[in-house]
């Protein structure tokens, strides 16, 4: 670094914040704005708490790893997905973070087209933690084994959801999924009309793909019409 005094000047939109922060102000300054931007909304989107995180990183203020965690989460509040992986998996690889929580990143991997490492990140909380899988994890865990083309591991994974909540319209949706995937079509209807019952739309597509694969095109035309209409 030069010998230059280096700007040091906050933006606005962290100065206005700092009346209401108490006692945290006494934390060393890098940890005390990264906590204010990660936990706090006083700004409106994440685009524009993107910006900020930019500026303050741009001026020593918050340091590689917060900046890249801070960075992932607007992303992925910004539904940008991939751009937050790669920003989340850049920060776990320099060091572990409790900022980062572990659903947010498995969803993070999964809507990105990171299967393999959705499932890793599962698997691995699933030995560590096996009393805290839910109906939430194991229909997740479900979804990413169907994108791997692991058919019975991810109906093993379904079924272990449902056993949980057998009311659990994800998992119902998730179930029809996967067998209208292996081509098991009449077994798939009963569970997407479940889902649909319990009001996840998402399935109408998935039931006009097995209704269509049974040469009902009449009624999978149908199911695609009543799917948009559930979405206007």
């Amino acid at each position: 670094m030069s010998g230059e005094q280096q700007d040091m000047t906050l933006p606005d939109e962290v100065q206005h914040a700092e009346s209401d922060m108490g006692c945290l102000r006494t934390l060393p300054r890098a940890i005390y704005y990264s906590l204010r931007l990660l936990f706090s909304q006083y700004l409106g989107n994440p685009k524009q708490r993107l910006s900020l995180i930019e500026r303050l990183h741009a001026k020593g203020i918050m340091n590689d790893h917060l900046y890249l965690i801070a960075r992932g989460r607007e992303l992925y509040k910004g539904k940008r997905y991939e751009e937050a992986f790669t920003s989340w998996s850049i920060a776990l690889h320099m060091k572990f973070s409790i900022l980062v929580s572990w659903w947010d990143y498995v969803l993070a991997a999964f809507w990105s087209g990171h299967y393999s490492e959705a499932l890793r990140v599962l698997d691995r909380r699933l030995q560590r933690h096996p009393r805290d899988a839910d109906a939430w994890f194991w229909n997740i865990r479900a979804c990413v084994l169907n994108e791997l083309a692991r058919y019975e591991e991810a109906i093993d994974s379904v079924d272990r959801a449902l056993a949980i909540n057998p009311q659990y319209v994800f998992a119902l949706c998730t179930k029809g999924e996967i067998l209208t995937a292996v081509g098991q079509y009449g077994n798939a209807i009963i569970w997407l009309e479940k889902a649909i019952q319990g009001k996840e739309y998402s399935a109408w597509k998935y039931l006009a793909v097995a209704l269509r694969g049974l040469g009902r095109e009449e009624e999978a035309q149908q199911a695609e019409a009543k799917g948009r209409a559930a979405y206007r």
